[in-house]
Order: C-alpha cells, then structure tokens, then sequence
C-alpha cells in the first residue's frame, strides 16, 4: 500500500538514491562519498541512527556536510516503508569482509516489498535475487548501476508488482506454511 511522502523528504528533489538502516562500519561510506562527489545531482538519503562507524570517520563527516547528503535519523519501524516507498534506488552499499559475507539485510525484503530499484554489493547470500536486483562487483559500476535504474523506462507498476511478489516467497508466513 503506497504511503503518503514523509514530511522530511518533501523538500528533497528527485533522483534520491537511499538507505534505510543503521549507518555502520560494515557501510562503504568512503564509496557512498566517492559517489556523492560524481554525482552532485543525486540526493542520497540515509534514513537511521548513525551506530559505529570505526575506522570511517572520516567518511561520515565529508558525507554529513554534503548539500546532496540527507541524514534523516532514526524512524519508527511503521514509518519505514513510507520513506523507502519514495526513494528511486534503494542502495545496499557494504564493503567486502567477514562480516558481510554471509549477512541477507533485511532491508532486501523492505526494498523488495515496496518495488523500488535495488543496487547492492554483489554478497553471495544476494546472488539468489540477481533476477532482480543490480549486483555490483566493482567501484565504477555503482554509478552505472544506479545511472541504468534512473533511465529504466520498462520501470513500470507492474516490475513493481513483480518485486514485491518475488519477496512474498521469503516471508514467514508463507516459510512456515511451506
């Protein structure tokens, strides 16, 4: 069910390219800065409490004091899907090691649920949804990745409808009912 705009996000043009989460160290915040930089046109919208990001200090800061850089905070689990609902690309950036090698982020099934485009780090728990969602492998496709979701005429309500379909497999209702 599509939600109303959040007050917060009103005022923040499109392409808005977001994530839903918390910011952590596990992030490529150096990336999502990289990007931000390239693409000065693009809002990124990081939606969630800032949580350890040991190690990318550095990253967070240039990122927090970009004009195309949206810190929105932490949401109640209810809001959630409205904010996601109006991003145009959901972005699942994380960088490689032995944390994020095994990890499925929930917010897949959020992203999913609510049919937006998805551009992740390509994880081999992620490889299963590769039909789709974008997996990256390399820096310069992340832009030509979310570039290619941005220009995607056949992004119709329907590849929505799709999306979300394919994600329902996942939920437990239906795990249990199987």
């Amino acid at each position: 069910q599509v939600q109303a705009e959040p007050e917060d996000m009103v005022d923040i043009p499109h392409p808005r390219i977001g994530y839903c989460g918390v910011i952590k160290k596990q992030m490529d915040l150096a990336l999502l800065d990289r990007m931000s930089n390239t693409r000065p046109n693009w809002q990124f919208v990081m939606v969630g409490p800032i949580g350890n990001v040991s190690g990318a200090e550095a990253a967070l800061k240039s990122l927090q004091g970009k004009p195309n850089v949206h810190f929105l905070g932490a949401k109640k689990v209810t809001e959630v899907p409205a904010y996601i609902q109006h991003f145009d690309v959901g972005l699942m950036c994380y960088v490689r090691n032995n944390y994020t090698r095994y990890i499925t982020p929930l917010k897949l099934c959020e992203y999913m649920a609510s049919g937006i485009h998805v551009v992740a780090t390509s994880l081999e728990p992620l490889k299963e949804f590769s039909p789709y969602i974008h997996l990256v492998d390399s820096e310069n496709e992340w832009v030509e990745k979310v570039e290619d979701c941005l220009v995607d005429e056949s992004y119709t309500s329907e590849k929505r409808e799709n999306r979300s379909a394919v994600i329902e497999q996942f939920d437990w209702q239906h795990l249990v009912g199987r």
